[in-house]
Order: C-alpha cells, then structure tokens, then sequence
C-alpha cells in the first residue's frame, strides 16, 4: 500500500497549541466521531493486544486518495466542510437484500480478517432474501457473530480458521446459516442456549483470570432475530461453531409470502 506523508497548514499553530487532542482516549474519540460526519450507522472498535493494534472500522461513505492526502493527512484543514456524495440512511427501515448487506460488510472487515488468517465465505444470491429490515440490524447480527468467532479462535492454535456464512430460502423463511471452524462452545456452559443470556461470558483474562467480556455480543444477536420474529437453533457446539437464523419472509400485499 502506498504511503502518504503529513503536510501543515498554516492554521496548524493554532490547532497544535489550543485546539489539539493531547490524550489517547481524546484521539479514539475523535476517529470515532468521524465515522459519524461519514454517515456510518455501524462502527466496530477492536484492540488487537497481541499485534500493538487498534482497529476503527464502520460502514461509512469512506474517503477516495484526495480526500485522505489532500484533508484528511493536511494538517489544519476543517475536513468537515468536505460534503460526502454518498450517504446512506440505514436508520430507516426499507427493502433490502440481506445477502448484499452481508457482502458489503464482508468487505469492511476484510482487512481485520486478514490480520486475523480469518478466512471468510459468503454464499448465496442477488434477490433472493429480501425483507423490509433496518441494515444496521443485520450487520449488527452478522458483526457480533464474527467478533464471537475471532474470540473462540484465540484459544486455539490452527492452521486455517474459517467462517461460512449461507444465505438461502425455504418456503417461509431467509435461512442464514453461520458456521466457524473454531472450538466450539466452551464446556462451563450446562446449556448451550445460554451464551445468548444477557451478560453471560467466559472470557477471562489470562493472566488475572478475570471476566472481562460484557456479555452482549450474543445477547444482541438474539435479541435482534427475535424482533423480526425469528428463530434461531445452535447445529454445533464442539467441532465448531454453527447457527441457523430463520427470518420470515417479506409478504406482499395480499399476504402471502
């Protein structure tokens, strides 16, 4: 990837004297509160211990080159006069098709699944899951089923780590089949069903022993299939991990499905 070099602008003293972010926590803020004027509905923050990495990521319009050489790597400029010629609304509930949803966020996590040698596949059809769905929904879904998988691969050593997400229809239902190649639900559980209760977690630090999961990634997860009243069914807890979502078809005006 090429690399782009700061500039400085000439309002540069003013922002480095009394307008600059002097603190870590101030500077995540800050990106984090870009990924709003970018129109994002989804922002996913992620600390990678292991490679001294911090990942933001969202679903924003993103920046072409000029924008990141010109505004965003200069110094001084009021990068939030640049107007954003895509800009999607995903508060708004609307027709959608859930198989692109999921191919556009495959690609916003492209580069933290690359760091991780996290393979993953989509499989499935343009037009066939369509359904009036507010897309964050969907991608909240799917983003906390990947954060879950990226958690379970760490407690183990393998060669390949894969994620499978199949999308497909049956008679009244989008059937999303979501599969790892991980370990598995971890055994302190006596029902598998309960890492979807709220604040129920097993991630511990390693060195401490501490819980220091909060418990609301799969809590999210169901709670979310069950608003589209939906199902969900656990296929596999050892040999990986595997979920069926049933979301019911969209019905047209007569009803029917």
């Amino acid at each position: 990837m090429e690399k782009i070099t700061y500039q400085i602008s000439s309002r540069a003293a003013i922002l480095l004297g009394r307008e600059s972010v002097s603190k870590v926590d101030g500077a995540i803020i800050e990106l984090i509160k870009n990924t709003y004027d970018a129109d994002a509905s989804l922002c996913i923050l992620t600390f990678d211990i292991e490679h001294n990495t911090i990942y933001i990521i969202d679903n924003g319009t993103g920046m072409t080159k000029d924008i990141i050489q010109n505004c965003w790597m200069l110094i001084g400029t009021d990068n939030k006069r640049i107007e954003y010629q895509l800009k999607q609304d995903k508060r708004k509930r609307k027709v959608a098709d859930l198989y692109l949803i999921i191919k556009n966020l495959e690609l916003i996590l492209l580069p933290l699944l690359e760091q991780k040698h996290i393979k993953l596949t989509v499989i499935g059809e343009r037009g066939i899951a369509i359904k009036k769905v507010f897309s964050i929904d969907i991608e909240s879904i799917i983003c906390n089923l990947i954060i879950n998988s990226i958690e379970a691969f760490k407690k183990i050593k393998q060669d390949e780590r894969s994620i499978s997400i199949n999308i497909s229809l049956d008679d009244n239902y989008i059937k999303i089949i979501y599969s790892d190649n991980g370990p598995g639900i971890s055994q302190n559980y006596k029902d598998p069903y309960d890492i979807f209760n709220f604040g129920v977690t097993d991630k511990k630090d390693k060195n401490t022993g501490e819980t220091i999961g909060t418990g609301l990634g799969m809590y999210i997860v169901a709670t979310t299939i069950n608003e589209y009243n939906g199902k969900y069914s656990i296929l596999n807890i050892k040999e990986g991990f595997m979920l069926e979502i049933l979301i019911p078809k969209e019905r047209d005006m007569n009803g029917n499905t």
